[in-house]
């Protein structure tokens, strides 16, 4: 169940039991720096400034510029994140997770699912 729900230019982040950070972005998004403030900032308002785990669903992005990618594997982002589950399903999204991992070393655990309940479950690992 969704306890809070933000809504920002290019997704929807949310708060959903038992303490995880949902994120779902919207079709065809193009995440730039400013998109990726807004979303770290959003996770932060939801929580509450504590770090949480974050599902990030990225199936409907177009892209994300490196310099977000770079944003968020930073500090910045890293005060709001425990961990994050990337879920792909397309060509596009799984190159854009690829990325993220493997050219954007976090500070925390980072893995890529096909499956939403995977994702979810290995998340629930990270709750505090």
């Amino acid at each position: 169940m969704e306890q809070n729900t933000i809504e920002t230019s290019v997704a929807t982040i949310s708060k959903v039991e038992p303490g995880i950070a949902r994120i779902i972005y919207k079709v065809h998004a193009r995440v730039t720096i400013a998109e990726a403030h807004e979303n770290v900032e959003a996770v932060a308002k939801v929580f509450g400034g504590v770090p949480s785990p974050v599902f990030v669903d990225v199936r409907a992005v177009s892209t994300i510029d490196r310099d977000s990618r770079q944003y968020f594997v930073g500090d910045e982002a890293g005060e709001v994140t425990s961990a994050t589950a990337l879920l792909i399903g397309s060509p596009i999204s799984r190159v854009i997770g690829n990325f993220f991992i493997g050219l954007n070393r976090s500070q925390w655990p980072v893995r890529m699912f096909s499956e939403e309940s995977e994702a979810m479950v290995w998340l629930e690992g990270f709750i505090d």
